[in-house]
């Protein structure tokens, strides 16, 4: 493979050895069943060829205060890679186009897609390359190839702010486009949350002339009662996202039940009982089964979306 990452013009090129020599020597091995990919930054959209690299080797080594960790990726090892992106435009291309006896995307025995989709891009989101009807149509594809129970559709954050003059705004313009498109794919729930006020996601949207604007526990209800109205017109579920003063069932981002029935489907042994318990490493609030992350908050892994209101390490906009 060529030591350069070589992504196209929505994207930009990191050299491998950045990466690499981000890690020591391995000190401990570890495994999971489940590979989460990743909730620290946009690996699909950004990192494809770093991820497929360490595939092909079976492993990926990480940074941790304690030393390098060494995850194992090996097929017969892990059952699942649960993705999180807001643009699956790389790993499409790759699912498409790879060698299915090839070690790659194919040999894993499930995938599921936690898919964000806000609508397009906008202020709040000034590095999103793609249109959202494009990212409608993954979605489609991605529950076609996979079933509607594979992908986790996120409408997250929802933000409230006000503009420079004043006036009050939300994000929420394009959800029922969202909800019609996810019925058209045969997606029965949107997971929810709304925005929290973390210092440098503030200090952002503040730079950008826009105050964050925190609405009460009422005017939240409020909101949600809108838009469940427009997601049941369209037999789509709400759920909540770590945030049960919502009222909503909550959603898991990584569901074991819901991997157990994709393995199902391609008669794959189900996770290990000790899989399936929930995810110490975690906020409290999370319903999540246990898997280990595999991304990174650091500057050569930062996302480039840029969203404004990110709790991770976004590219500044301005540095594109």
């Amino acid at each position: 493979m060529d030591p350069t990452l070589k992504l196209n013009r929505s994207h930009i090129i990191i050299p491998m050895a950045d990466i690499e020599n981000a890690v020591a020597t391995t000190t401990r091995r570890t495994t999971s069943e489940v590979i989460s990919c990743s909730r620290r930054t946009d690996i699909p959209a950004f990192f494809m060829p770093w991820i497929m690299e360490a595939i092909s080797r079976e492993y990926v080594e990480l940074q941790k205060p304690s030393g390098v960790v060494r995850v194992s990726l090996d097929p017969r090892r892990v059952k699942c890679f649960a993705w999180w992106s807001k643009d699956y435009s790389q790993w499409i291309a790759q699912w498409t186009h790879e060698d299915i006896c090839s070690l790659g995307l194919h040999t894993y025995a499930a995938h599921i897609f936690n898919f964000t989709i806000n609508g397009e891009c906008c202020t709040l989101e000034p590095n999103i390359r793609t249109s959202l009807d494009e990212r409608l149509s993954q979605m489609s594809m991605l529950a076609q190839t996979f079933t509607p129970d594979a992908v986790i559709l996120r409408f997250d954050p929802i933000v409230c702010y006000r503009d420079d003059r004043g006036r009050e705004h939300d994000n929420t313009e394009y959800f029922e486009r969202i909800a019609q498109a996810a019925h058209d794919a045969g997606i029965g729930e949107i997971a929810i949350a709304f925005f929290i006020a973390y210092p440098k996601a503030v200090q952002r949207m503040r730079a950008a002339n826009m105050t964050p604007v925190m609405p009460s526990l009422g005017a939240k209800h409020a909101i949600v009662a809108r838009l469940s109205e427009v997601a049941q017109r369209y037999g789509i579920t709400l759920r909540a996202c770590c945030q049960p003063e919502l009222r909503l069932r909550e959603m898991s981002c990584i569901d074991g039940e819901r991997i157990n029935r994709l393995l199902a489907r391609v008669g794959a042994p189900a996770l290990s009982a000790t899989s399936r318990n929930k995810d110490r490493a975690q906020r409290k609030q999370c319903h999540c089964t246990k898997s280990i992350d595999i991304g990174d908050y650091g500057q050569v892994f930062a996302c480039r979306h840029s969203c404004l209101y990110c709790y991770a390490n976004p590219v500044i906009a301005t540095d594109q």
